[in-house]
């Protein structure tokens, strides 16, 4: 029973972690979706397009 709890221990650890990462990556990709619609904008109006 013990080694049945600390594999579940184990397991939820490396959850953890990987949710970690998922949400850095999500962090990251939200930052350079901002930068690129701003981007996406400024050329717009420099080329009179909306």
């Amino acid at each position: 029973m013990s080694e049945l709890r600390l594999q579940n221990t184990k397991d939820f650890g490396e959850i953890k972690d990987q949710l970690r990462n998922t949400e850095v990556i999500v962090e990251i990709l939200k930052e350079e979706t901002w930068k690129n619609q701003k981007d996406i904008r400024r050329i717009q109006k420099t080329m009179g397009i909306k």
